[in-house]
């Protein structure tokens, strides 16, 4: 991933990216991969897996921010598989995660 990160893009309007959305971009990437392999290891073949993770901060006791919740949105097409059968996937997919409090 490219792209241009500093105080400004972090802490202003400026263009670029800033670290929150590196994290995001990071364990959206991870869990499209473990959704994807999961399900073509059952014999669904995904023909599209995409995530967007939402990372929310606070400010921490003594500085700096805390992350209190990481929201993913994924949008996938996967023939011939039913809703049950797909959500099992898209939740054990979701205890692949490193991170993952929501």
């Amino acid at each position: 991933m490219d792209g241009t990160y500093s105080a400004g893009t972090r802490f202003d309007n400026d263009k670029g990216t800033n670290p929150r959305e590196l994290m995001g971009s990071a364990l959206a990437s991870c869990y499209s991969m473990a959704l994807s392999g999961m399900l073509e290891r059952a014999r669904f073949i995904p023909q599209r897996v995409d995530t967007e993770a939402k990372v929310h901060l606070k400010p921490a006791n003594g500085g700096g921010f805390k992350i209190i919740s990481i929201n993913f949105e994924t949008k996938s097409s996967v023939p011939k598989i039913d809703e049950p059968t797909f959500k099992k996937h898209v939740e054990e997919a979701r205890k692949t995660v490193p991170y993952r409090r929501s």
